[in-house]
């Protein structure tokens, strides 16, 4: 894998996982229950990333 390569695909896991945050964000903002796993299951390619993230978030209470 390339430099290059290797860049463009943390972008697309950052993307993704930007994407997850804020839907989870405005779930929150919206006094919605966002089960983690639902986001996991939206998100598969980055569904470990998300249950490692989110219960931080979840934690740090940002709503």
């Amino acid at each position: 894998m390339t430099k290059t390569q290797l860049s463009s695909q943390c972008e697309d896991v950052d993307d993704l996982l930007g994407q997850a945050v804020d839907e989870y964000l405005q779930a929150v903002a919206d006094g919605k229950q966002l089960d983690v796993e639902q986001l996991a299951t939206a998100y598969p390619s980055i569904a470990n990333l998300i249950r490692r993230t989110l219960p931080a978030l979840e934690m740090m209470d940002v709503s």
